[in-house]
């Protein structure tokens, strides 16, 4: 079974990635292989039905109704026709730095608050029928509709111990998460693929393959996807310059952070970090 690490650009107007009907343009919903991203994802069914497997269990989401996936949460849709219509919401992980005590929990949503459910499914439904989502009067609205999702999910769906596994329960992911772990453990220092492949006991140029076909990533991108989180999580918790934030989390110079930040957020560190805050 495969399971596959998504990586997800944001729109360039805001810390998220809102995609409708999106089998007019791709295909990368219909596909049956596992998944998992750092960003919450929110599904909204205007018609039709649409069927997600996580890894214990199957949710079918009917016309009218919606279902949230939680960061680093394996799923995979499944079932869907092409007449269905319905709305994807990919928002980054960061956006609720501001708004937590301690950054390094696992934060997860559990929507079993009817006060939220009925809010959230309020703004999705407005958020579906909007004429153009990226338009310049538009994206005034979607930012309040996204604000107000947040809010609802913040005030009344935050839990500190979330049941679902991170990554892949499978045995032939654990060199993954333990390439990733030791990642997260020594990002601020100059990790090398030597390094870590003798850490996890294989050759580099095996490692190197293995690590991309369970991650979709290269593992000097991946280090990146790393560094930038911490980074930006230092200039918005602690109010560090883009100087010092690259400095404070592995980044080799102030330019790399920058260049990271364009390649994976398409906006800079500066611009980034006011998206999460508005």
């Amino acid at each position: 079974m495969k399971y596959k690490r998504i990586l997800i650009e944001c729109s360039k107007n805001y810390a998220a990635k809102i995609l409708r009907n999106p089998f007019d343009s791709s295909d990368i919903y219909k596909k049956s292989a596992f998944r998992w991203h750092k960003e919450y994802e929110i599904i909204y069914v205007e018609k039709g039905s649409v069927q997600i497997k996580k890894l214990d269990k199957t949710i079918t989401v009917n016309a009218g109704d919606f279902s949230l996936i939680n960061s680093e949460e394996v799923h995979a849709y499944s079932h869907i026709s092409d007449n269905t219509d319905f709305l994807i919401i990919n928002m980054r992980k960061n956006v609720v730095y501001p708004y937590i005590d301690d950054i390094n929990k696992v934060i997860a949503f559990t929507i079993d608050n009817n006060i939220a459910y009925k809010n959230i499914l309020k703004s999705l439904k407005v958020m579906y029928n909007l004429p153009q989502l990226d338009s310049s009067f538009e994206v005034i609205k979607v930012k309040a509709l996204l604000t107000n999702i947040l809010y609802y999910l913040i005030k009344y769906c935050m839990v500190n111990n979330p049941e679902y596994v991170s990554g892949s329960s499978s045995e032939d992911f654990n060199y993954a998460k333990m390439a990733i772990e030791y990642m997260y453990m020594h990002y601020k220092r100059n990790i090398t693929l030597a390094e870590i492949s003798e850490y996890i006991g294989l050759s580099a140029s095996h490692f190197s393959k293995y690590f991309k076909s369970k991650t979709n990533v290269t593992f000097s991108k991946y280090l990146r996807q790393i560094r930038l989180e911490k980074a930006l999580m230092d200039m918005s918790k602690n109010g560090v310059s883009v100087k010092e934030a690259a400095e404070n989390n592995g980044f080799p110079n102030v330019n790399s952070f920058i260049v990271s930040c364009k390649e994976i957020c398409n906006r800079t560190p500066l611009e980034t970090l006011n998206l999460m805050l508005s």
